[in-house]
């Protein structure tokens, strides 16, 4: 289980700080004693112990995986997974848009009990729903915002394969056309089951000089130029 945090009474300059940054009161900064408990249970809990959770259709390893799943949990037995998605949509776009709150909650020099009160205030202001306001004061509250991106990642991995998409990571040294993109979604729609649909990531990266690298649920294949050439230079010295 997770430490619970202890909460000052007044808020410290860094505090000040972000009561400026959202336009509130300070009073607006003091936790409920209700809000108080909701960091010291049910998600924290969830996070640290697996008995309870339901159970998710992939596995997520590491810490953000932990807190992954306990989101995916919380919000199956709300019925508020689409809530949650939309929640973290908002705080991708909050965290691209806004430098002040990203910087906020990377900042490893405020104490937990003024961050749990920095995202109680940001999930007020924007409205989020409480699995995510949960999250976010479970987490500030073990000093784990720095992985916020990480579990909101490692939740729509999970979301995919509770949709019953199936993503697949393809690498290209140039863009694919209409024709191969095509023939490609073609070949890879082999591996999918019944009800199963296909989600193609694609990427550039000149590197790999030519071919491209796939990477669909845990098959791995490098059909790169720059690994042949590789392989065939190894071949080579081992020869001489």
């Amino acid at each position: 289980a997770y430490s619970s945090c202890a909460f000052r009474a007044a808020p410290s300059a860094p505090a000040a700080h972000i009561i400026a940054m959202f336009a509130l009161r300070p009073a607006a900064m003091r936790l409920s004693p209700a809000a108080s408990q909701i960091v010291t249970r049910s998600l924290a809990t969830e996070a640290g112990a697996s008995s309870g959770l339901v159970r998710a259709p992939i596995q997520v390893f590491g810490i953000a995986g932990r807190y992954a799943h306990a989101v995916f949990s919380a919000g199956s037995k709300k019925k508020a997974l689409d809530d949650v998605s939309g929640d973290f949509r908002k705080l991708r776009s909050r965290l691209g848009a806004d430098k002040q709150f990203a910087d906020f909650m990377a900042s490893p020099l405020l104490s937990r009990a003024d961050k749990v009160k920095g995202v109680a205030i940001f999930a007020k202001k924007d409205g989020v729903g409480a699995v995510t306001a949960n999250l976010l004061e479970t987490m500030a509250s073990n000093n784990r915002l720095g992985s916020l991106t990480s579990v909101m990642d490692a939740f729509e991995k999970i979301m995919s394969a509770h949709r019953g998409q199936v993503r697949c990571d393809v690498t290209t040294a140039k863009p694919l056309d209409a024709r191969n993109r095509k023939d490609l979604e073609a070949t890879l729609a082999r591996f999918l089951a019944k009800g199963q649909t296909l989600v193609i990531d694609s990427k550039v990266d000149p590197a790999i000089i030519g071919g491209m690298i796939v990477s669909i649920g845990e098959k791995h294949i490098d059909m790169s130029m720059n690994t042949k050439l590789t392989r065939m230079m190894a071949l080579l010295k081992e020869s001489v």
